[in-house]
C-alpha cells in the first residue's frame, strides 16, 4: 500500500487529481486510515487510473469516463467500456483513436469558443 504522494508519484499524477477522483467517485483510495485520515491505495488501482487518464486524454469528460468504468449492471455480461462505446457517439470515434498504434496518436486539443 501506497500513501496519496506515493502512488501519485508512480502514477505520475497529483495527489489534487487523486482526491478529486475520489470525491467524483471514480477511484477510492484502497484503504483511508481512521485516525489520520491518510488514503493509501494499491498497485492494483493503476488499471483503473490509467483507463480513466487514457479516457481523459481522448477527450472524455468526466462523467462519461465514470459511465465507462462504473459496474457492470447487474445480469449484464458486456463490460463497462463495451456499453459506455455501444452508447456514446464521442466514444465510437475514441475507440476509432485507440485501435491505431500508439506512434500515430496525437492528442487533441480542444478549441475554445472564443477561438
Amino acid at each position: 500500500m501506497f500513501r496519496i504522494g506515493e502512488f501519485a508519484q508512480i502514477a505520475q499524477v497529483s495527489g489534487r487529481q487523486l482526491r478529486y477522483y475520489d470525491q467524483l467517485g471514480l477511484l477510492h483510495p484502497e484503504h483511508v486510515d481512521r485516525a489520520t485520515g491518510y488514503r493509501y491505495y494499491s498497485v492494483r488501482q493503476l488499471p483503473r487510473l490509467n483507463a480513466i487518464l487514457a479516457l481523459k486524454e481522448l477527450g472524455l469528460t468526466l462523467e462519461q469516463i465514470g459511465r465507462a468504468i462504473a459496474p457492470a449492471a447487474s445480469g449484464s455480461r458486456a463490460t463497462p467500456a463495451e456499453r459506455f462505446f455501444a452508447t456514446s457517439s464521442t466514444a465510437c470515434s475514441s475507440r476509432r483513436y485507440c485501435s491505431r498504434p500508439a506512434a500515430d496518436r496525437k492528442p487533441t486539443t480542444r478549441k475554445s469558443a472564443a477561438s
